[in-house]
């Protein structure tokens, strides 16, 4: 675990006789911590829970846990880059699929599906002759394709 150094903790007011810690240095705490709640507050000397509350009640606040999120993405993405700047093939495939669909890199694998064809299907549809013969047809053009897809594979 990373060793966060202590924040200075500037302290304001006395409410029910507790200080509180100004914004600006929760968010620095916040900032230190990776955006990580839980290593601030030990940091604040609150406890996990009383700095979620305090974090919800402050916009500020949830921006400097927004900000500090999002400079650890940047720097996970800078190791991205480095790793296929090396040749990865591995980072090269992870980047192709996430940042690539755009650009249509994209697996075009079909889903596996098992068909039972021995099924009887309650339609709803009743005595309809039209119907069941659709259905019917149906199921054995299903028969059919899983048939000869078992065929293909041995």
């Amino acid at each position: 675990m990373k060793k966060v150094k202590p924040v200075s903790l500037k302290r304001i007011g006395t409410p029910h006789g507790k200080p509180v810690v100004a914004d600006d240095v929760v968010a620095e705490a916040l900032s230190a911590a990776g955006g990580r709640v839980s290593e601030a507050a030990r940091k604040l000397g609150y406890s996990r829970s009383s700095l979620y509350e305090r974090i919800a009640a402050s916009e500020s606040l949830k921006r400097a846990v927004e900000l500090a999120r999002e400079e650890l993405v940047d720097e996970a993405e800078a190791g991205l880059r480095a790793l296929i700047r090396a040749g990865d093939p591995q980072a090269v495939i992870f980047a192709l699929r996430t940042i690539g669909k755009k650009r249509g890199y994209v697996i075009n694998e079909a889903p596996a599906v098992t068909v039972n064809t021995n099924t009887v299907v309650n339609t709803g549809f009743g005595e309809d002759p039209e119907r069941q013969a659709k259905l019917l047809a149906a199921r054995d053009r299903l028969r059919a394709s899983a048939a000869a897809e078992t065929v293909g594979k041995n």
